[in-house]
């Protein structure tokens, strides 16, 4: 949390500074991400008790079972942010999809990102919430075999704008899990609408992140061809203010 607890509205994932710096193959450990912040908890969008999960598996609410849930890890240094997807893959040895062979094919109908089994990560650089839904936000797009695409979105621009981040991404696809592994450049960020100056003359995006910088992030992740299962932090206030990462 950032305040106190009659404040808080949304959960806020705190990311720390890392000494020890993961190897991005892939190949997750919890030893190698041992200096970073770990979130879990996540929703399942598909959960209201799906024909394709009973009765094989407990079904709480919204809360995705043990089955289907994600874990985060996040840290950063002072020139990257250090992130890991490890999601489950249900029923286990599964097939994953992964259709998408180009960089940066969003919305084929047969090789876009969207249609394969894939992860989404969403931020929006900057304090003021609310101004930042305004200005936009970064995507990136994986799927189990490593393409990626990046991703702008903002209201005035909408879907499907690529930029480049150049983050080092790589995955690995297991028998019970799938491990996505990010190092995304903090520059990067310094891009589209959140270049330049604000109206005090500092840059919009400092780095490295002062102690208390606040972003917007959103964690998805869609198995079976982002239909069976949907697992989301968060997945309510897609389009508000509310949700923060330190």
């Amino acid at each position: 949390s950032d305040g106190p607890v009659s404040q808080l509205d949304g959960p806020v994932f705190r990311i720390p500074l890392m000494r020890k710096r993961p190897a991005i193959d892939g190949k997750f450990s919890v030893e190698e991400w041992e200096d970073s912040s770990a979130l879990t908890g996540f929703w399942s969008s598909n959960c209201r008790e799906p024909e394709t999960l009973r009765p094989r598996i407990p079904y709480y609410e919204h809360l995705a079972p043990q089955q289907i849930q994600s874990w985060i890890y996040g840290g950063y240094d002072k020139e990257n942010l250090y992130l890991a997807y490890v999601v489950a893959v249900y029923p286990k040895n599964a097939w994953l999809k992964a259709l998408g062979r180009f960089p940066e094919v969003y919305g084929h109908p047969l090789y876009g990102l969207m249609r394969d089994d894939h992860i989404e990560l969403e931020v929006r650089p900057y304090h003021d919430l609310g101004r930042a839904y305004q200005m936009g936000m970064f995507k990136w797009f994986v799927n189990p075999i490593g393409t990626v695409a990046d991703q702008w979105w903002s209201p005035r621009e909408g879907l499907g704008r690529s930029w480049q981040s150049g983050a080092a991404i790589q995955t690995d696809v297991g028998p019970g899990r799938w491990a996505v592994e990010m190092k995304i450049p903090l520059k990067s960020l310094k891009a589209r609408d959140y270049a330049g100056k604000a109206k005090d003359g500092t840059d919009i995006v400092k780095l490295p992140p002062p102690d208390g910088t606040v972003y917007r992030v959103w964690f998805k992740n869609g198995i079976a061809g982002s239909g069976q299962y949907v697992v989301l932090f968060d997945q309510h206030v897609w389009n508000t203010t509310k949700t923060k990462k330190k």
